[in-house]
């Protein structure tokens, strides 16, 4: 979920790195009143029902790859997917994954002078993505990942999930959440904390430890994809 395919050369690198196909999805940002929520998931569900169903790949093959939004947007798809009965995706791979639009933890403070986000600009952002929505529904899971219901995840208890997160950013408490939620019902979940760390640093510069333990991470989600399906593991 990394928007246009251009925009970094995440996409290419992980085709590299993974010796798999890689597909971006290119879905709407949330700037006026036709582009908020629900355009960004419906582009998603979008994407997905292209891959499953014209291209043919069935959803334990696919691992979803996301950051920041687009981390969110992962989770977000998630949702109706479960909700619907559907297989879930393979595993999931997060880099500071968006995960409270209500901004409530205390990172958004203590970290406001490290991080490259500005929390007065992200809290723009989150009014103009649900902006169709009432408070109440900004708290549930489709908003705030890190605030769900018990058992709102148990849809990806077939799915391995790898996270990582810069202890200097913002969304350093919310990230801690969503990963004690995603243990608490029953999902398998690896945090990787990058010390020092910035919003999105494993995107921003392909050297720092940021990116040398994500892309393990997700080596470790394609392995289990490999020996699932009983295929020889190769990567490069």
């Amino acid at each position: 979920m990394a928007g246009h395919p251009l925009w970094t050369p995440l996409a290419a690198r992980l085709a590299k790195s993974t010796a798999l196909r890689v597909f971006t999805v290119h879905y709407r940002k949330a700037v006026d009143v036709a582009t908020a929520y629900l355009a960004p998931l419906l582009d998603t569900l979008a994407a997905w029902e292209y891959a499953t169903t014209t291209l043919g790949f069935s959803a334990g093959d696919i691992v979803l790859v996301g950051d920041s939004a687009g981390g969110h947007l992962s989770l977000s798809l998630s949702s109706p997917l479960g909700a619907t009965g559907q297989p879930a995706q393979r595993g999931l791979a997060l880099r500071s994954p968006w995960a409270d639009f209500t901004a409530s933890f205390d990172t958004y403070q203590t970290n406001a002078g490290t991080d490259l986000i500005y929390p007065p600009s992200l809290a723009r952002a989150a009014r103009s993505v649900a902006r169709h929505y009432t408070p109440d529904a900004v708290r549930g899971r489709l908003f705030s990942p890190a605030l769900a219901e018990e058992d709102a995840w148990r849809c990806l208890a077939s799915s391995r999930v790898f996270v990582t997160v810069g202890t200097r950013e913002c969304f350093v408490c919310e990230i801690e959440a969503l990963v004690k939620a995603l243990l608490r019902d029953g999902v398998a979940v690896e945090l990787y904390q990058d010390v020092g760390g910035v919003h999105v640093g494993a995107v921003l510069s392909f050297e720092v430890d940021g990116w040398r333990h994500f892309e393990p991470g997700v080596h470790d989600i394609v392995h289990d994809l490999y020996v699932r399906n009983g295929e020889d593991v190769y990567l490069p």
